[in-house]
Parts: C-alpha cells; sequence; structure tokens
C-alpha cells in the first residue's frame, strides 16, 4: 500500500509531505500501519485500534486470522506476525513512529483504556498527539466525529508551518 501511495504520488506530482492518512477505527490501525512506511506523511486517526487482538470484534478478526494465517483465533497467530497486529511492535521494528494525530471521544471509555492508554507508554508526544473530544462532540461513543471537524484537524495538518 505504501508503494502504491508513493507511485501514485509520483505520478501526479504530489508532495510525499502533504499526504495525509486518515482511518477510523481498525481504518485508523491501518492508517498508523502505513504512516510508518511513509516517514514524510502525516497520520489522523480516529479512535484507532492499536492491538488487532484488542478489538471488540473478535469473531471479525479470528475470521480474518483463520484467513490470513490458517490459525483458528486471532491469538493463535505466529508471534513472527505480532508487528503485524500491534502498533507498538511494528514501531518498533521500523524504529519510526509517525507523526499526526489520535482523535477520540470522551464517551468512547473502552476505546481510550484499551487502546489510547497502553498506547501512550510509547514516547508519542513528540510524534502523535492524542486529542480527547469533550462536550458536544465528545458524545456518541465509538461513532464517527463530524464530518467538519474531521476536515478542520486534516487541513490543519496540511497546512502546519513546518510543512
Amino acid at each position: 500500500m505504501a508503494a502504491d501511495i508513493r507511485t501514485i504520488s509520483a505520478e501526479f506530482g504530489f508532495s510525499p509531505g502533504r499526504t495525509v492518512l486518515y482511518g477510523s477505527s481498525q481504518g485508523g490501525f491501518a492508517a498508523l500501519a502505513v504512516g510508518s512506511y511513509l516517514t514524510a506523511s502525516t497520520v489522523v486517526a480516529e479512535a484507532p485500534q492499536t492491538d488487532v487482538r484488542r478489538s471488540q470484534m473478535i469473531d471479525d478478526t479470528s475470521r480474518a486470522a483463520h484467513f490470513c494465517y490458517g490459525v483458528p483465533t486471532i491469538n493463535d497467530v505466529p508471534q513472527a506476525y505480532d508487528y503485524r497486529l500491534k502498533l507498538h511492535t511494528l514501531f518498533a521494528k521500523r524504529g519510526y513512529i509517525p507523526k499526526g494525530r489520535i482523535l477520540v471521544k470522551e464517551t468512547d471509555r473502552w476505546h481510550i483504556d484499551e487502546h489510547i492508554v497502553p498506547f501512550k507508554e510509547l514516547d508519542i508526544d513528540n510524534r502523535l498527539s492524542v486529542r480527547i473530544f469533550t462536550g458536544e462532540d465528545g458524545k456518541g461513543g465509538h461513532s464517527a466525529l463530524r464530518r467538519e471537524v474531521i476536515v478542520d484537524i486534516i487541513n490543519s495538518q496540511l497546512y502546519e508551518p513546518s510543512r
């Protein structure tokens, strides 16, 4: 995927430094993972999974594990592939934490406790800032933020003075 993005950027003359990867939930996991390979990009990850094994949709992830690795459950995936399932391990293997923002609603307590708090154990503060939404934008649990909020955040990432 990262190679495809590089190819498309080159074909159309896009600056890799103006590439923003966005995803929500498991898509947030993907955005962060791909961002570790596209070092000039910026990531905006909304309520991202940080460890696929901690998914609330364990049946779905186990089906994917069976399809991809031939194992009965996600917890049976061999340790050698841990970097494909856990961002901590991927970032350590790559030696790179992508830059950008992690967004989560204050009412998404499960996500905060299971994914964001453990993720903060990494020294991400200089690379990834975490924003917890409160008030009206913080309601609704694990549902998408309003489109306008996401667009504003993506635009702020694109037009930061350091870019």
